[in-house]
């Protein structure tokens, strides 16, 4: 079983009025764990406040008096998780299941993982952050935002190093960091925080498990991006668009994402149980480049400079995100008997690493022959060699082919009448690629080859939320994942989440 104790993040809470019952300077939302600070009423300024000048003019030798707004915030979490099999860490994204009857020499240990559970128990995901807000200046104000967790990537995950470090002292790793210029014309932000694909944190489900669930579009990333809300006393229309870090940096080309938002004003609902949000949809687009290197054949006739071949790929995808209040409120003290979908429909090619570890199972795939020994210099499933081959059967020089995916996923989120502190979810997500079994070894393709490479990915999970005070959330929840492989086989995982959040 998996148990799991949740802090609430603060972007749940955002444009949402303080609660009289707590007066804590930071509101978090029990599932997305990315929390936003909210700014306090700024204390009387005292009879004779202490001066400084933050700012010199070197043409005049003057300074200018300013204030700048420090506000720190964070999230305690510990989380205790069991799984059915041995395949995932305490958090599971899209990887690939262990299979439980594989009884081959070059798969061994597949059948043992896939046919024993574990235990895991961290608070590796306790957020830490702070943000710095400048007072305004000819119409623009400019702030900075810093996050980090204990999530870090260590050398190699258990039992490839130490268990006990990396459950207890997981390295401290960068969520978001960026600059942020707002003015009445448009807003840019410069430095690392969501991807705009998928459009979090709007519509992130309410969920017991780590985000990016199974079949949910998520990531952060660096990104230059620019944006404007369109605001009328009935709908608010903001446009967004930027560079974002590239898929493949050795592509020289980065990632371009751009989407648009509407939400209806009048038309509001409960979201995580404690924020009330209006329905609104979001359409994101996405495009990108691919280059890898090629071979040359060996000679010793090739003229200098020796140039190697190379090939290219080009991957695009949409996501649709709604929030609709079928049982609406608007009320966030009194948040009993309300009901929200989130709904989200994502399709493209070439977009694996919009998604959390989704690779499909594939492995890092040969420079243009299926028979070298090198490999490509962009992650696991998100462009692969395909596997052609002659008449003989015989392997040939293969073309650079992006992974298509498609998914979506549905989340409905209830709050008990009478038991405001409580609510209910359920979700259910499917994943699905119509070219991986051709772009994989031949052989995996085969009945009874234990194929590591999944076809299509099937995710169901519900989970109880109880508020015991405004800052504190308790969750409880199950979810299992079925996976088809290749080979025609299917495995399944069954996971069990116990979460304690504490905003601060």
């Amino acid at each position: 079983m998996t148990v799991a104790f949740a802090a609430v993040s603060t972007t749940a809470w955002a444009d949402q009025p303080p609660q009289p019952k707590s007066t804590a300077a930071t509101k978090t939302n029990p599932v997305t764990g990315e929390p936003e600070a909210v700014e306090e009423p700024a204390a009387p300024e005292k009879p004779t406040p202490e001066k400084r000048p933050e700012k010199y003019d070197p043409e005049t030798s003057t300074g200018k008096e300013t204030k700048f707004t420090l506000t720190p915030y964070g999230l305690g979490q510990a989380q205790v998780t069991h799984d059915s099999t041995q395949s995932f860490q305490h958090g599971q994204g899209n990887n690939a299941i262990a299979r439980s009857g594989a009884p081959t020499l070059s798969q061994a240990g597949q059948a043992y993982a896939g046919q024993h559970g574990r235990l895991s128990m961290t608070a590796r995901n306790t957020i830490l952050g702070f943000r710095v807000k400048a007072p305004t200046w000819h119409s623009v104000t400019a702030s900075a935002r810093f996050e980090g967790d204990f999530e870090g990537a260590p050398p190699a995950n258990p039992p490839n190093s130490n268990e006990s470090g990396f459950l207890s002292g997981g390295p401290f790793r960068m969520r978001q960091a960026y600059v942020l210029l707002e003015s009445p014309v448009v807003d840019l932000l410069f430095g690392q925080t969501q991807q705009l694909f998928g459009w979090g944190p709007n519509f992130y489900p309410n969920t017991v498990n780590n985000l990016g669930i199974p079949g949910m579009a998520f990531g952060r990333e660096a990104q230059v991006r620019l944006s404007h809300v369109f605001r009328t006393s009935a709908v608010s229309l903001e446009v967004a668009g930027g560079a974002f870090r590239p898929p493949q940096r050795d592509a020289e080309v980065p990632d371009l994402q751009a989407g648009i938002r509407l939400a209806l004003k009048g038309w509001k609902g409960i979201q995580n149980g404690n924020k009330v949000v209006p329905m609104q949809i979001a359409v994101v687009g996405t495009r990108r480049w691919f280059r890898v290197q090629g071979l040359n054949s060996v000679t010793t006739t090739a003229l200098e400079p020796r140039e190697d071949h190379l090939f290219t790929a080009n991957g695009a995808g949409v996501s649709i995100d709604a929030l609709v209040p079928i049982i609406p409120g608007n009320d966030p003290e009194n948040p009993g008997n309300t009901l929200t979908l989130v709904a989200e429909f994502t399709k493209g090619y070439g977009i694996s690493d919009l998604y959390q570890s989704l690779n499909f199972g594939l492995l890092p795939q040969p420079i243009g022959s299926a028979v070298t020994a090198n490999s490509t210099d962009v992650d696991p499933g998100i462009v692969v060699f395909d596997q052609p081959v002659d008449a003989t059967g015989a392997l040939q020089v293969g073309h650079l082919r992006p992974v298509n995916v498609q998914s979506f996923l549905i989340n409905l989120q209830y709050t008990l009448p009478g038991l405001d502190m409580v609510s209910v979810s359920a979700i259910y997500s499917y994943l699905t690629s119509d070219n991986v079994d051709k772009l994989a070894n031949p052989v995996e393709v085969m009945a009874g080859s234990f194929s590591k490479t999944y076809l299509k990915q099937q995710y169901m999970e519900g989970s109880l939320h109880v508020f015991v005070t405004p800052a504190t959330r308790i969750s409880f929840g199950y979810g299992t994942t079925l996976q088809t492989f290749l080979d025609g086989g299917q495995e399944t995982n069954q996971r069990f989440v116990l979460k304690a959040n504490y905003a601060f």
